[in-house]
């Protein structure tokens, strides 16, 4: 997810590379967790006793900005931390997140984060944040080429990401 050339709106990229035919109509990360769900981003059950494969939605240093969610530095009051792992609980956006009925797991809003609500008959409401400005893929052995817009990060992670082919990682994305 990034911000439309325009400035005015955010831009979601598919794992295709292709652009979202819609994109979350307001600029908090609510409304781009609600719009994940909405256009059922993820993966169907793939056996009747499985699982619903959760929403992944990767946001770009820009689209951070623009939901108002701040950039990785030093100042615990300014920006995002490296060494706390997550956003202070009275953060802005964590609050937005809580006051919308969301729920973070312990690991609260970091670089990979997982908002969601308690499961009704069965179905999961769960969205996967993956926010690179914060660190997300700089370990693992996962490198990520440099000037890589977000069309070109959206596509599948062998396309996107180099990775060893002995890694199990790579493996995963076999899988």
């Amino acid at each position: 997810m990034e911000v439309a050339p325009s400035g005015r709106a955010l831009v979601a990229y598919l794992a295709d590379g292709t652009q979202a035919p819609t994109a979350p109509s307001g600029r908090t990360l609510v409304d781009v967790v609600e719009w994940a769900l909405e256009v059922k981003l993820g993966s169907p059950r793939l056996h009747r006793h499985g699982k619903d494969g959760d929403a992944l939605v990767v946001l770009t240093d820009a689209a951070l900005a623009e939901l108002g969610l701040p950039p990785m530095g030093r100042d615990e009051k300014k920006e995002f931390v490296q060494r706390l792992g997550q956003l202070p609980k009275t953060h802005k956006a964590v609050k937005q997140v809580e006051k919308a009925g969301w729920l973070l797991t312990q690991r609260g809003l970091g670089p990979w984060a997982r908002v969601y609500r308690t499961p009704e008959d069965g179905k999961r409401q769960c969205v996967q944040l993956c926010i690179p400005g914060w660190g997300a893929l700089a370990s693992g052995g996962w490198q990520i080429r440099d000037g890589l817009d977000a069309a070109g990060l959206a596509p599948t992670p062998c396309s996107g990401l180099d990775v060893e082919l002995n890694d199990i990682a790579w493996m995963g994305v076999e899988l």
